[in-house]
């Protein structure tokens, strides 16, 4: 089995830690993450890039990464080899 890579080439784990945390709002932090989780629950079929993320979600690019990567490590999503999120067949 293949590691997952980012869109950079990066695998998953190394392009997250690139990322900076978000400490500011934890409240804010966790409604967005759990609004993120249920849209993929809800929608079992839905594979979204970054920038799609972005757009659906009204979060910046930075943002987006750290919450659907949290969901992967999580194992509620995984990444696609052409860079989307989709529904992990496990969660």
């Amino acid at each position: 089995m293949t590691e997952a890579r980012r869109l950079d080439g990066l695998p998953l784990r190394a392009a997250a830690a690139k990322v900076p945390i978000e400490r500011r709002n934890h409240a804010a932090r966790k409604a967005l993450s759990d609004r993120v989780q249920r849209e993929f629950e809800e929608m079992p079929g839905t594979s979204l890039t970054v920038r799609q993320a972005n757009k659906l979600f009204g979060t910046p690019s930075d943002v987006s990464v750290r919450i659907l990567n949290a969901l992967v490590e999580k194992g509620m999503l995984h990444v696609t080899r052409d860079g989307r999120y989709r529904r992990s067949s496990a969660a």
